[in-house]
């Protein structure tokens, strides 16, 4: 779980502020539907090739390890154009392979997590892991859009916008790596002992804590209520999030 956490924190510092960036590039109207409808392309596309990769491999959780660790990769390449003021062709680039490794690594991802759950598990899985990324994704929406405005009127425009997205990317790159040094926690297989975490630990555990039968019942009504209302939130804080 505590995977997730770090990747709903990365996404909220990082993720949400590319196309404001690109934005204070002064990339083209342009410039900016290639961006944001490459991504999707490209992330549908590449995981076509998910399944070829995990034959070839063998490992589910070496690749998604292997993916996880390129996506931090080209985030701290993005840190390092941004200080550079590399411009907006360079930054687009890195954009799409944090895109392309992300997407490649999310399906082989949501496989290997399936496999460690028994079925009756995974929706109180998600459930739980929802309850508490939802609420750090938009607090992170909100501290970045916080220091990205903070930072701006501080330094002022010449500088302090490159800072300030300097600054967030550097903590959404450290969020990344948290999230792989959780990753590389899990278990490779579902042949192993459940349990391995205990209840006051819960907030870092991953699959292999909520397959457990010792959860109790109420742990899941608790963990389905906020679906609705995290999701919303998510959205509405998302516009914030800009310079």
């Amino acid at each position: 779980m505590g995977d997730g956490i770090w990747a709903s924190v990365c996404e909220g510092f990082a993720e949400n502020n590319f196309n404001a960036l690109a934005t204070v590039l002064r990339a083209s109207p342009g410039q900016l539907s290639i961006l944001s409808s490459s991504q999707s392309l490209l992330g549908c596309w590449l995981q076509l090739w998910s399944e070829k990769l995990v034959r070839y491999f063998g490992s589910r959780k070496r690749l998604v390890l292997t993916f996880v660790g390129l996506q931090a990769l080209s985030l701290l390449l993005i840190f390092i154009a941004t200080a550079l003021n590399a411009g907006a062709y360079t930054f687009m680039a890195l954009v799409l392979l944090f895109v392309a490794f992300g997407s490649t690594g999310g399906a082989i991802w949501s496989s290997w997590v399936s496999d460690l759950l028994p079925s009756r598990r995974r929706g109180f899985c998600f459930g739980v892991r929802n309850q508490r990324t939802y609420p750090l994704s938009a607090l992170s929406i909100l501290a970045a859009g916080f220091i990205l405005q903070s930072l701006d009127h501080a330094l002022g425009p010449q500088y302090g916008t490159r800072v300030a997205f300097c600054t967030v990317f550097l903590f959404g790159f450290g969020a990344k790596l948290l999230s792989l040094r959780h990753y590389k926690k899990q278990l490779k297989n579902s042949n192993l002992s459940p349990g391995l975490c205990p209840r006051s630990s819960i907030f870092g555990c991953g699959p292999s804590f909520v397959r457990s039968d010792q959860v109790a019942i109420k742990a899941v009504l608790r963990s389905a209520l906020p679906f609705g209302n995290m999701q919303k939130s998510k959205i509405a804080f998302t516009p914030l999030s800009g310079p």
